[in-house]
């Protein structure tokens, strides 16, 4: 029987709530078995049904966080150099500066329109296997269901008065 476990911890901020998905496998470098996938999936399942819920920092437990397993190939473990030159990830901070940087990102995120970049994402996720032309009316699609969200409303008033907008998620 593995200890290895998925930890949820929500943290409620001014910007909204937070939340941080742990995937506790140290001592297998954080590598994800069928049960570590399905905790997983409960866990987001439950999160998305939280409607205060303004981001979510998904992360490892350990010193390593992030573990690929090439197509072919023996276990690879990537530097967060090689990481950031692979284009897996935008932005590489030292240690020490990890849990401010995650911390102040998620902020960020919270802060902004959670449903538009709830909405981008599946856009961007659909584009895999959509059709340009089906991938276009979407897009169109989704472009006009923000005109008439509470977000929009609120940022189009905030920059009519050259203020910095409240954003809700609605």
């Amino acid at each position: 029987m593995s200890d290895a476990t998925v930890l949820v911890k929500l943290e409620d901020r001014p910007s909204g709530r937070i939340g941080r998905v742990t995937v506790d496998n140290a001592r297998k470098l954080n590598c994800l078995s069928t049960p570590l996938i399905v905790q997983l999936t409960q866990a987001f399942v439950k999160l998305a049904d939280d409607k205060a819920l303004r981001a979510v920092v998904l992360t490892g437990a350990g010193e390593f966080a992030y573990v690929l397993l090439p197509l072919g190939a023996s276990l690879a473990v990537l530097s967060a150099r090689e990481a950031l030159e692979w284009g897996l990830v935008t932005r590489v901070v030292p240690d020490a500066e990890l849990a401010t940087a995650v911390a102040a990102l998620a902020r960020e995120m919270a802060q902004g329109p959670s449903k538009a970049f709830g909405g981008a994402k599946r856009l961007f996720h659909q584009s895999t296997w959509e059709s340009l032309e089906t991938q276009m009316e979407l897009e169109a699609q989704a472009i006009a269901a923000s005109g008439h969200t509470e977000d929009f409303r609120n940022g189009v008033s905030a920059f009519v008065r050259k203020q910095a907008p409240t954003f809700r998620g609605r």
